[in-house]
């Protein structure tokens, strides 16, 4: 009886695990997708409400997707199974390349409202290269050869306080907040409370 309890349980949690794996990967690709459409929109010269509100609903999927890899934070495996790996070897190099696009073009554009009303929230993203640091770190993918296959600019990131050389030198990478990201529930927490 007691096996069959534990055998039972057992279940209920792996399903629970690939349900929030699941989860975090459909909060993976609506990131990337933002990212992608704030960059095209960007690029468009759009008004600069319409730029200005597709950056916020950036920062909100940013958000989302790192609170949900927090509640999966044993979850690596079943992200493994699921094949989560190919996906963010595939989708992170062209999120960099948009976040950089992004901070580059709305300033080019919007120069008057960049400092005071973008580079603000742009900031509060800064945590996207611990955090993809940490992501790649528990599924063993080289993030520091993924990036540095493509055109970023150290200095840019470095001025909304993303640690780029120190992804691209094999560090930890992300700044301050790159110890935050490892920690757990608790930590998440934390984060949640600096990006709020």
């Amino acid at each position: 009886k007691v096996s069959i309890l534990a055998h039972q349980a057992a279940i209920t949690s792996s399903s629970s695990l690939f349900s929030k794996a699941s989860s975090f990967e459909s909060s993976w690709q609506s990131l990337s997708q933002s990212f992608a459409q704030t960059q095209s929109v960007c690029k468009q010269q759009a008004s600069f409400s319409v730029v200005y509100q597709l950056i916020q609903t950036l920062y909100q999927s940013y958000q989302t997707a790192f609170n949900q890899y927090q509640s999966c934070s044993i979850c690596n495996t079943a992200l493994a199974q699921i094949g989560f790996q190919t996906q963010f070897q595939q989708s992170v190099s062209q999120m960099y390349s948009s976040y950089q696009s992004i901070m580059t073009t709305s300033q080019q554009f919007y120069a008057s409202q960049y400092q005071a009303q973008l580079l603000p929230i742009l900031r509060e993203i800064s945590s996207f290269g611990s955090f993809t640091q940490t992501i790649a770190t528990s599924l063993s993918v080289d993030l520091k050869a993924i990036l540095g296959g493509i055109r970023l600019g150290v200095d840019l990131f470095a001025k909304i306080g993303l640690d780029l050389g120190g992804i691209l030198a094999g560090s930890s990478g992300g700044g301050l907040l790159g110890g935050v990201l490892g920690g757990g529930h608790k930590s998440g927490g934390l984060l949640a409370g600096l990006l709020g």
